[in-house]
């Protein structure tokens, strides 16, 4: 069984999935790469692509999104002229983030993912997972068209299998009441905005089954309160945990470093080097210093499928998507690749994003790909050095410090004076929320300007006597109060 660890109170959302101590899965958002997938909008349509049969939509981001004739629910025989015009405003959802030049991918048949089921308010039909069996399918959707009205469409998830109909209905009513306040806040919004956040907290607890997860820890008492209304069945199981981080095997700041890492070393001895590039990421397997000296023979095949194992995790930790090509050890016959391949796709088995194996090329490569959803945790988090190492981002370490200044909440410490890099405190203002450090964490806090130190240092912790004494003897450098 896993727990997940939520955190919310920082700028940066952060979900982790554990199981046997280790980290299976991890989510982030951060608003300086923000994580837009399955939100829904209120946008403005800009300008309709009637050669396309396509529009861009204004909806609040950098990049216009784009629609697709096909992403319109209404009057499937009409072109997309005659359904939308310019200017007019327009709910969407977003399917796939923003891509390098590439804008969203929007559409507007809108859905409300909840635990069991999918609500689509124009979807008309009741749909049940393939999975199920066929007494179940039917008892589902016998059910569930009871329920809907009109337009209404449901979809039933695998995790409804042997789940109880009050519960169902329960569900359903609840995602429809949200379908129903989302549309009533359309009439009070203006374009373009947000009206629904699918947060990594949700998407990460709608991942595993009921009986998957062990507990739900949150850093956040309020977020506890809205997650057990949201998920009732799961109430008893979701806790509110003040000082989060220290209830993980390792903090969040050695986690990230380690993902930067792109060599992964295993404990027999194998090493996976990790290189992403922009037209793919190329995985290389070394061999170190495991042997089989009874089946001497068989090594390589039996090297290659614990990397496989530990291949698979890895992509899902480091999100890494697109073409992805893996070099592994040169095995003494062809006839071996197939069991590698099926080792690799039974790794990648519960992995959330759609991979594809397309197997060994001649070379001996074998190539796969994975669905782009987001950017890989080195994207998001790192910087790559004229030395080509991955180090942390200047804003990587604005949400570090944001991180490690809450780790104060429960301190005996009056006040903090911290060295910081003049690059993080010009993105420490743009992007951290003043009022709420201040509300939250009760201390002085001071950052002196140090073109001395990467990201951050804690130069002082203590009172407000000893800060003083220290700012009295170094008039020279600048210090500021931040709160």
């Amino acid at each position: 069984m896993v727990s997940l660890y939520i955190f919310d109170e920082t700028t940066e959302k952060i979900a982790i999935a554990m199981e046997d101590n280790q980290v299976k899965e991890l989510l982030i958002d951060r608003p300086d790469h923000p994580q837009q997938v399955g939100n829904i909008y209120l946008g403005k349509v800009e300008n309709i692509e009637k050669g396309l049969q396509a529009a861009f939509i204004d909806f609040g981001a950098e990049k216009k999104g784009f629609l697709q004739r096909k992403e319109l629910p209404f009057s499937p025989d009409k072109r997309i002229e005659s359904i939308i015009t310019e200017g007019q405003t327009l709910i969407v959802q977003v399917m796939k983030d923003a891509y390098e030049s590439k804008g969203a991918k929007l559409t507007a048949n809108i859905t409300l993912p909840g635990q069991h089921l999918i609500y689509l308010p124009y979807g008309r039909h009741v749909v049940v997972s393939k999975k199920l069996s066929a007494s179940i399918i039917e008892s589902k959707k016998v059910l569930l068209t009871t329920l809907r009205e009109k337009e209404e469409g449901i979809i039933v998830r695998t995790a409804a299998s042997e789940v109880e109909d009050d519960i169902l209905k329960t569900e359903f009513l609840l995602l429809q009441a949200q379908m129903n306040q989302l549309f009533h806040q359309v009439k009070l919004s203006k374009a373009p905005s947000l009206l629904f956040n699918d947060s990594v907290a949700d998407r990460l607890i709608r991942s595993y089954k009921l009986d998957e997860i062990k507990e739900i820890n949150l850093d956040s008492s309020y977020r506890s309160k809205q997650l057990k209304e949201r998920y009732p069945t799961m109430a008893k199981c979701i806790k509110y945990k003040n000082a989060l981080e220290q209830a993980l095997p390792t903090s969040m700041d050695q986690l990230y470093k380690q993902l930067l890492d792109p060599t992964v070393t295993l404990q027999n001895g194998i090493t996976i080097t990790i290189e992403e590039t922009e037209a793919m990421v190329v995985i290389d397997v070394n061999s170190g210093g495991f042997t089989d000296s009874y089946h001497h023979d068989k090594t390589y095949v039996k090297t290659n499928i614990i990397a496989a194992n530990a291949i698979a995790k890895q992509i899902r930790l480091r999100n890494l998507s697109g073409i992805i090509i893996i070099d592994f050890i040169n095995m003494k016959s062809t006839k071996d690749q197939p069991k590698l391949v099926q080792a690799l796709k039974k790794a990648l088995k519960s992995d959330r994003a759609h991979s594809v194996i397309y197997g060994f090329t001649k070379l001996g490569l074998l190539e796969l790909t994975r669905k782009r959803e987001a950017p890989s945790i080195a994207k998001l988090l790192g910087e790559t050095v004229e030395t080509k190492k991955i180090n942390y981002s200047p804003i990587s370490f604005v949400f570090s410090l944001e991180r490690t200044l809450y780790q104060y909440q429960s301190n005996n410490v009056e006040a903090l004076l911290i060295q910081v890099e003049p690059k993080v405190i010009e993105l420490w203002h743009q992007y951290i929320d003043h009022e709420k450090i201040e509300a939250n964490i009760h201390l002085s806090i001071y950052f002196e300007h140090s073109k001395g130190v990467k990201g951050f240092h804690i130069k002082r912790a203590g009172t407000e006597q000893l800060i003083d004494e220290y700012i009295e003897k170094n008039k020279d450098r600048v210090i500021d109060k931040l709160v």
